[in-house]
């Protein structure tokens, strides 16, 4: 079938997709190295383009003309010169402004790559154009765009352009190119909902964001920029192609967004920040995304399995950090409780008490006992056994039985109690303690 004899059928055909893996290996070029993300084979339509059409640009074909010595013209011939005079090719001519085609409203497809090209007003008469290519040229201004309403390809690569806009009347866009400019910013797209490839690929922009009314965008290309955050793309329905290499992106909550997607299947993050990490492929697998294809590496069911241990214990481990965490801010509310009962108690040598000095114990400590105003925990490392509050004396007794620590204690050190009840127990507790050799107050 001939790639433009059916705009339509071409353009939900699967094969005019882009294809990332053959654009891989042109990684580090610029320029064509992304238009291959938005259009499989651009060499593939300039070819088309001359099949089509040899000598349309030189030699336009009268729309009364018929081949010599044949006074009928045939179906076929008919519709041949109707091809010619729907395509046009003006590849690389010098031209410093969009030639003035009124003559030629028939026209859909039109290549002007590769000129000087800064004037687009003559567009105007174009209202029937379907596939525009201005790759390379040095363009700025897209307002003479308006007009072509019909317009389903725009290829504006390699230009001169810092923002988007002019697109407020190109509600059919189906492909829209416009790498290798100068935009810093996402804007100018609320009215492309039929949009589903999109490639600003070697722009300067730090932010994806607001792109939730193009609802129809299937592929996203922003490699080589310098994205530092992305946001809301799990808001688009059918997006499943994500292209973020060579960016600024450090940490996987910076795209977090990603992991909420239900329909990415292909996602590029190579060459950015947060890649460096060790864990970083399996990190992003078992973020919850069906990927199929990540940095143009099939994803395996080995690395999936491997994602999702890893992923358990993660969590497992940030959910014992968060209970330690707990178990330390309410040991440590404990002990500030029990000082200021404490201070209340004894206002005389109020000023005199300061808080207790944790220095000389090290390692772990378990808490056997704890409330409002009182605490009693071991310390294994020192073998010392530490009392807070006159109210752990009342439960020291019954904790350390049900403990069953006899004989590892050696020391005990009591803080903010009354020593003399402390003493009352002693000879109880001995009798529990076999090996407890120390006392410390104060």
């Amino acid at each position: 079938m001939n790639r433009f004899s059916d705009s339509k059928e071409r353009f939900n055909e699967p094969s005019s997709r882009p294809s990332y893996d053959q654009s891989q290996n042109q990684r580090g070029q610029t320029g064509l190295a992304d238009a291959a993300f938005v259009v499989r084979d651009r060499k593939a339509y300039q070819e088309e383009f001359r099949d089509d059409s040899s000598t349309v640009s030189s030699t336009r074909p009268s729309r009364m003309s018929s081949r010599s010595g044949s006074s009928k013209r045939t179906v076929r011939e008919m519709n041949q010169d109707r091809k010619l005079l729907e395509r046009l090719d003006l590849e690389n001519r010098q031209l410093e402004k969009v030639p003035d085609l009124r003559q030629e409203e028939s026209l859909k497809l039109i290549n002007l790559q590769q000129n000087r090209i800064n004037d687009l007003t003559n567009l105007k008469y174009l209202r029937n154009l379907v596939f525009l290519d201005l790759y390379d040229n040095e363009i700025s201004d897209l307002f003479h765009l308006q007009p072509l309403i019909n317009l389903r390809v725009l290829m504006l690569g390699k230009n001169k352009i810092d923002r988007i806009h002019g697109l407020e009347n190109l509600t059919k866009l189906d492909v829209l190119d416009m790498h290798s400019n100068n935009i810093s910013e996402l804007s100018g797209l609320t009215h492309q909902s039929s949009l589903r490839v999109l490639n600003l690929a070697g722009n300067k922009i730090s932010q994806v964001h607001g792109l939730q009314k193009l609802e129809s965008l299937a592929e996203l290309n922003v490699s080589r920029n310098q994205v530092v955050n992305v946001q809301d793309l799990e808001k688009l329905p059918y997006l499943a192609s994500v292209y973020l290499s060579y960016n600024k992106i450090a940490k996987w909550e910076d795209i977090w967004c990603l992991g909420d997607s239900v329909s990415l299947k292909e996602l590029a993050l190579d060459g950015n920040p947060l890649t460096f990490e060790n864990s970083y492929r399996y990190t992003v697998l078992a973020s919850g995304i069906k990927l199929k294809m990540l940095d143009a590496k099939r994803v395996s069911d080995e690395e999936r399995r491997m994602a999702s241990s890893l992923l358990k214990k993660e969590l497992e481990k940030k959910r014992s950090e968060e209970l330690a965490k707990k178990r330390s801010q309410r040991r440590q509310l404990a002990i500030d409780n029990v000082l200021r009962l404490w201070k209340s108690e004894n206002r005389k040598n109020a000023a005199e008490v300061v808080s207790p000095d944790l220095s000389p114990f090290s390692g772990q400590v378990t808490v056997l006992d704890i409330g409002d105003s009182h605490l009693i925990e071991y310390w294994p490392d020192s073998k010392t056994v530490r009392l807070f509050g006159t109210e752990s004396i009342q439960h020291v007794e019954k904790v350390l039985a049900t403990a069953n620590l006899g004989g590892q204690i050696h020391a005990i050190h009591l803080r903010y109690a009354a020593g003399a009840q402390f003493l009352d127990k002693l000879p109880r507790l001995r009798s529990r303690l076999p090996s407890l050799t120390t006392l410390f107050f104060g």
